[in-house]
């Protein structure tokens, strides 16, 4: 396989990882949000995904919302920095093959 498809291979697969991200932090959104509207009295739920802390849904009163934890900014950012990682080490591997 020449190197330009193996780059674009890796960085599909990259942007494949992220939209599936998004969408299951959407789903996770939505989930969240649903529960706290229907909740009967004061309620705070923790949404995780494998140990990460991904949303908050609460309701306090009248109100209800989703707070946004810090595991989403993983979930979102992994894709995106090993994709950048996997290409720097693929075009590194091409320069050190073109010198010798």
């Amino acid at each position: 396989m020449n190197r330009p498809r193996r780059l674009l291979r890796t960085a599909g697969l990259a942007v494949l990882l992220w939209i599936a991200a998004l969408v299951t932090e959407g789903v996770y959104f939505v989930n969240a949000s649903q529960t706290a509207k229907d909740a009967t009295s004061d309620v705070e739920n923790q949404y995780d995904l494998v140990g990460l802390p991904l949303m908050t849904g609460f309701r306090e009163g009248e109100r209800f919302g989703v707070h946004i934890e810090w595991g989403s900014m993983v979930l979102l950012l992994a894709p995106i920095l090993l994709g950048v990682f996997l290409v720097a080490v693929q075009l590194g591997r091409a320069q050190r093959t073109q010198a010798r």
